[in-house]
């Protein structure tokens, strides 16, 4: 992995003009964040841009309004707690567990049909005994 400067972290980033966006183009794990060596030190891109502005995120999470994890513009990044960052997943409906089929979006429509479970199973895709729960 390549050591960066400063310079070299914002020379690198790729300015979206429609999103506003600062995407990082290097190393990017599973889930679309990016990573980098930063004064031998590992970072993810979004956290580095913030520590580079002065802000405090040391035990924080550093949150994206844009929802995308190679975005590393600070105006589009805030600082928060878990709470914060759940939070804001369930209020733009982002919420999902990796195991669950549903969204919380489905689930609140499916507590609120009145069709039946086999109905509510075969328009979800999913069995009666998942729907009753």
């Amino acid at each position: 992995m390549k050591r960066y400067t400063e310079q070299d972290f914002w020379d690198k980033l790729m300015i979206d003009r429609s999103t506003e966006c600062w995407n990082w183009p290097g190393a990017k794990n599973a889930d679309g964040y990016g990573n980098l060596t930063y004064q031998s030190k590992f970072w993810m891109p979004h956290r580095l841009a913030l520590h580079l502005k002065g802000i405090d995120i040391k035990g924080k999470y550093v949150c994206h309004r844009c929802d995308n994890p190679s975005c590393a513009n600070p105006g589009h990044l805030f600082v928060g707690s878990q709470a914060d960052n759940v939070k804001d997943m369930v209020e733009k409906n982002r919420h999902r567990c990796k195991k669950s089929k549903l969204t919380s979006k489905a689930v609140i429509d499916i507590r609120s049909s009145d069709l039946s479970l086999s109905k509510i199973a075969k328009k979800y895709n999913i069995s009666t005994c998942y729907a009753s729960k």
